[in-house]
This record gives C-alpha cells, sequence and structure tokens, in this order.
C-alpha cells in the first residue's frame, strides 16, 4: 500500500508518504488542530 502510494506521488519522499498513511489511520481523534502563529 505505500510502496504504490510512493509510486502515485513519486514528487515525495516515501517517509513523509509513510507517515501521512499512518497519521491517516489513526483517524482525527488523535489529531492536533492547526493554529496559525501570526495573522497575514
Amino acid at each position: 500500500m505505500i510502496g504504490k502510494a510512493a509510486l502515485d506521488n513519486p514528487d515525495l519522499p516515501i517517509d513523509f508518504v509513510r507517515d501521512l498513511m499512518i497519521a491517516k489511520g489513526e483517524g482525527k481523534s488523535l489529531s492536533t488542530p492547526f493554529i496559525p502563529q501570526s495573522k497575514h
């Protein structure tokens, strides 16, 4: 599954693809909300 995702996205590092798939599998309950540091 990771290999296919990596082949489908050759411009992304394999570690990033792996971490993204792990995060997606964990679901939103373990996620940290994004809070911008400054307003532009």
